[in-house]
């Protein structure tokens, strides 16, 4: 991919996001990023991130996914960079 078709998926997803943003705020809604996840227990461990709690999120991915612990730690740390 170039810069060129970078720079325009850029555009096309900040558009995206202005459209939903109106669409929640005309719609009297609000949204919590734990709501993103389709499986429950992803929500649980993103809100133990929210709580800055690392270790315990590491942890109940891999009891909850049988993950090993690289993969949990990757996957909580993914889910740490969508935390603003």
């Amino acid at each position: 991919m170039d810069n060129r078709e970078y720079m325009a998926l850029q555009g096309r997803i900040a558009a995206l996001e202005a459209q939903v943003e109106f669409l929640y705020q005309h719609l009297n809604l609000t949204f919590t990023p734990a709501q993103a996840f389709s499986d429950p227990r992803m929500a649980k461990i993103y809100d133990l991130v929210v709580q800055g709690k690392m270790l315990d999120a590491i942890q109940a991915h891999r009891q909850t996914f049988n993950s090993s612990l690289a993969d949990a730690k990757a996957a909580v740390e993914n889910l740490r960079g969508q935390v603003k």
